[in-house]
């Protein structure tokens, strides 16, 4: 698989990345990463809060995403916050 690592600068046109970045929360969650949440994470929680992180980006806060190639088109598989 071939993996693709992008700095996210204007989340506004990427209406598609919200779900993905909820989905990868949801499930690293899921698997016992220790990232402020508690298992069962809702979806609702996941979104609201890569909500407030896309909110924020600007000269304080960068944000890249890893994606690969999933079933269903491009899949994030992971970020980095700095």
């Amino acid at each position: 698989m071939s993996i693709s690592l992008r700095r996210v600068e204007k989340p506004e046109t990427e209406p598609g990345l919200l779900p993905g970045l909820a989905g990868l929360l949801q499930e690293v969650v899921a698997s016992g990463a220790s990232v402020g949440f508690l298992d069962p994470l809702a979806a609702g929680e996941a979104e609201a809060y890569w909500r407030s992180v896309l909110g924020a980006l600007g000269p304080g806060l960068a944000l890249w995403v890893a994606e690969g190639e999933g079933e269903r088109g491009p899949q994030v598989l992971g970020t980095v916050q700095l």
